[in-house]
This record gives C-alpha cells, structure tokens and sequence, in this order.
C-alpha cells in the first residue's frame, strides 16, 4: 500500500514540473520568466537569463527524478530548495505590487491560479512521499507509471498548450489582415481595459519610443475611440467582445525573423523593455512595422 502511495504521489510532482516543461518550451514561457525577473529590478539584465535557465534545469532535473525508481532524502530536498525558492520570488512580486503569478504550468487558470498556495501543496506532497517507509519499487510498476505520465503530459500538450498557439497565431493574423498591408510584421496587442498593468501599459504606448504595433482593445466604443486619438503611432481598434473578459486576457504577440510565434502575458515588462533597449537590440526581437508613426 505505501508503495502505491508513493509512486502516486510521485506521480503528482512529476506532472507539475513536468507539465511546466511543456508549456515551458512551446509556450515560451522561459521567455516570460526572465521578463518578470527583469520587471522586479533587483537584478542586473545578464543574471535574469541565468537564473532563467536555472529555473529550466532545475525544473527538468525535478521531473526526471520523480520519473525514476528513486526514494531518497536528497531528492527530496532538491525538489524542496526548488520550491522555496519559487515561492520566495512569488512573494517578493507580491511584496512589491505585483502580480503573485509566475510563468510556471502554461497559462491554465485551474492550476496556476494560487500558484504561492499550489507551491506549498507540492511542498507538503514532497514531503509525505519522502517519509514512507519505501526501500525500493518494482520496476514493472514505475515502467507502467513512466508510460502513464508520458501520456498525460501528451495530452496535456494536445489538449491545451498547442490549440492556444494556433487561436493566439488565427488571432494575430486576422489583427494584420485588418490593419492592412502597413501592419504586416507588426505585433498583435490584445488588452482590456480593466485589466491590471493597464494604466502603466498606457503610459507607455503614449509616451514611448515603440514600433507601431495593432491595439485591439476590449472597451466600450468611446473609450477606444479616446485611446485611437492618444496612441496615435499605433493601429487601434475595439473588439467586439467587450464585456468578455475572460476571453480577452492581456496578451502581446510577435514573430521572429524566421516567422516564430512568440508571446507573453508580461506586456508592461516587455514594453518598458523594449523601449529601454530599442527595437533592433537582440534581447529584444520586436519586429517594426513598416507603417509611419
């Protein structure tokens, strides 16, 4: 019985770091991470892709252990560091206003929706996995294990992360479609006017030197219509889903020069970025319209 327990509830942890992978590498979520390390300001540019990185490997090595017939203390006291040190960053955004999110498990809201009190959850799990009494496991039993995890991280994947990019890359297309041929290479800005970040966001569509992007703001027509006027370099229009919230979450969308979709839901981060870099820095792959601001 504690054997099942424990290949169960290893089972658990290997879906959270492995789920994160996933949505990790075809979401660019590495991506995100490194903006909201950035948009902190407690550290310079170059350790916010390290530590970055470091979230990567640490996630991937955490994944891998709890795949494997493995039942020791030093696993579980690397998965415990690991997850400290996520809900200690969690809790410096919140100390400094921001959002307590974090660019871990995609963007599904049933799992990443408390992500200080999901972090603890997994501490409490990794915890009790590490205290049963298991010497060893049948490796017929992780083999079939292995092969169910796979499985659900595939389905995860078919199910969730792939459908949004393609809906995210339908949407960006349909935005250039619209804005015409001016507006072909340029980024697709998704936001609602009650959004949080927004009056920052604002600041910096008015103010800053960015390239002209497409605006497709959920607000009511006049207030578009006001913010058409203010973010005059910009292509803006009014959704027509006003009131869907849900559906219109903020969202800032862009290709490589290979044609790469990329996106992120750290706009005000991204932005202030980009502006500060400038738009051919290579840390900041915007690409510009060819419209005339």
């Amino acid at each position: 019985m504690t054997q099942v327990l424990s290949l169960l509830l290893s089972l658990v942890i290997a879906f959270v770091f492995g789920a994160s992978l996933v949505s990790s590498w075809l979401e660019d979520r590495f991506w995100n991470t490194r903006l909201q390390l950035a948009d902190l300001g407690m550290l310079p540019a170059r350790w916010t892709i390290r530590l970055a990185a470091g979230a990567a490997i640490g996630e991937t090595a955490a994944a891998i252990l709890y795949s494997l017939p493995l039942h020791s203390w030093w696993r579980a006291a690397f998965a415990s560091c690991l997850l400290l040190s996520l809900t200690a960053y969690l809790a410096a955004k919140r100390m400094r206003g921001r959002q307590s999110g974090c660019s871990c498990i995609g963007q599904e809201g049933f799992l990443n929706r408390y992500p200080i009190a999901r972090n603890i959850e997994l501490l409490a799990i990794v915890t009790a996995e590490a205290l049963l009494p298991i010497r060893s496991w049948r490796v017929e039993a992780v083999i079939a294990c292995d092969g169910l995890l796979a499985g659900v991280l595939t389905l995860w994947a078919c199910r969730y992360v792939l459908p949004r990019r393609r809906r995210n890359r339908r949407a960006m297309e349909r935005a250039r479609s619209r804005a015409g041929a001016a507006y072909a290479n340029a980024a697709y800005l998704r936001l609602h006017y009650s959004s949080t970040g927004f009056d920052a966001v604002n600041e910096l569509l008015i103010h800053a030197p960015l390239p002209p992007m497409i605006v497709e703001l959920h607000a009511p027509l006049w207030y578009a219509e006001g913010k058409r006027k203010a973010w005059q370099r910009h292509c803006v229009y009014a959704a027509n889903d006003t009131e869907a919230q849900g559906s219109s979450a903020p969202i800032l969308l862009w290709t490589t020069k290979r044609g790469k979709l990329r996106a992120t839901t750290e706009i005000g981060a991204m932005l202030h970025l980009h502006a500060k870099k400038g738009e051919r820095h290579p840390d900041v792959p915007i690409k510009s319209s060819n419209a005339v601001g």
